[in-house]
């Protein structure tokens, strides 16, 4: 069984790659794509979600990640952060252990790249549930 340290290795493995919607490789990817190909790449891959829109539908969103993955209740390396946008949950990350804090790693359409940053600032606000991924050994 894959650890959660080979899903933050596989995730790290796209920084620096360009933020593209719906992308799914390392010529382009976001938020969900680097979830669905961080975890294919770790050997234990989830389930996709596509044909959605920049600002996905909340219930949607929220119904797949829940059926793929499981609730915690800590946000430990190698679980999934989910934040809210303005108003609806919209951006997912890979939580890691960065410079010594809490990090995450997550396409940001912002930046326009894969990224790896501390979970500080607004993002803690930001976020609404963490997720422990299914196949993986924590």
């Amino acid at each position: 069984m894959p650890s959660n340290h080979d899903l933050i290795e596989a995730a790290r493995s796209y920084m620096g790659c360009k933020w593209m919607h719906q992308g799914r490789n390392r010529v382009g990817i976001d938020c969900a794509g680097l979830i669905v190909c961080a975890t294919a790449d770790a050997g234990s891959p989830i389930a996709d979600m596509q044909g959605y829109r920049r600002s996905p539908d909340p219930e949607k969103f929220l119904g797949h990640i829940r059926d793929n993955t499981l609730p915690e209740t800590e946000p430990l390396p190698g679980t999934m952060a989910i934040f809210r946008g303005s108003s609806q949950p919209c951006h997912i990350g890979i939580f890691t252990e960065y410079q010594g804090v809490l990090g995450f790693i997550h396409s940001n359409a912002s930046v326009g790249q894969v990224m790896e940053e501390p979970f500080l600032h607004e993002w803690p606000r930001l976020l609404i549930e963490i997720r422990r991924f299914k196949g993986f050994d924590y």
